[in-house]
């Protein structure tokens, strides 16, 4: 089934003192989108400008992770332990090396991702370039947008902090969202 677009971000956690980064997406039917946009949107807090993880407590981690499976999309993610002083341009590259071709066996053509700032976007935008060269992917397209301004982007975030909550509670995460590790276990 072609899903065409998805909306990712990152995420990065210690645990037992190795880090653990996390490139994850979320990938919706195209004929779901604008519902799951708008769910979306009634996610985020009064007075936030966007629904975070990080920023939410145990309550409201619940509501997300029960809001997130109640929706029509699929999940993907991408965890790399890593050293704590891996520089993070190592470990974003490290993970969309797998995060790409993963994204292109679903049917997505284009990824949306978290903007990071100018620079870090432009260094994005090479990456893929540089993996569509390497043949690593063939038709992959990223581009980016303000997390404030695209509610899907926050559900990439929760894909990221359901995965990351599973792992450090030593279970899995849940059926609709893929888990792909990359490097060290």
């Amino acid at each position: 089934m072609s899903m065409g677009v998805a909306w990712g971000d990152e995420s990065s956690v210690q645990i037992d003192g190795r880090l653990l980064y996390v490139l994850g997406a979320v990938l919706v039917a195209p004929g779901e989108v604008e519902h799951t946009r708008g769910r979306a949107r009634h996610l985020r807090p009064p007075g936030r400008l966007k629904a975070h993880w990080y920023d939410a407590g145990g309550r409201s981690r619940s509501h997300l992770t029960a809001a997130f499976g109640s929706l029509p999309l699929t999940g993907l993610v991408v965890v790399r332990s890593c050293p704590p002083d891996e520089p993070d341009e190592r470990r974003r590259r490290k993970c969309f090396e797998t995060f790409g071709p993963a994204l292109e066996q679903l049917g997505c053509a284009r990824v949306v991702m978290e903007s990071r700032g100018e620079r870090a976007d432009r260094r994005d935008r090479e990456l893929v370039a540089a993996l569509r060269t390497r043949r690593v992917i063939d038709q992959l397209w990223v581009d980016h947008r303000r997390g404030a301004e695209e509610p899907r982007l926050w559900l990439a975030d929760i894909a990221c902090g359901i995965t990351t909550s599973a792992w450090r509670a030593g279970t899995r995460a849940p059926a609709s969202i893929s888990v792909l590790r990359v490097g060290e276990p």
